[in-house]
């Protein structure tokens, strides 16, 4: 008998920013932010965006 992961090729470790894991700046957590079409934004006005992996409105 195999064990059930036998039939998989290469099993590779997931990275941090795979994981969702934020970049740390100067000892701080760096935010990124995200409209909902997964575009990058470097401010937050009204609206709903996606910060640190969660749906946020802005009013």
């Amino acid at each position: 008998m195999h064990a059930p992961w036998s039939k998989f090729g290469n099993i590779v470790a997931l990275t941090d920013k795979e994981m969702g894991v934020e970049q740390l700046v100067n000892g701080h957590v760096q935010t990124v932010i995200y409209d909902l079409s997964g575009c990058r934004v470097e401010k937050a006005e009204k609206g709903i965006y996606i910060i640190n992996g969660r749906k946020v409105i802005l009013k």
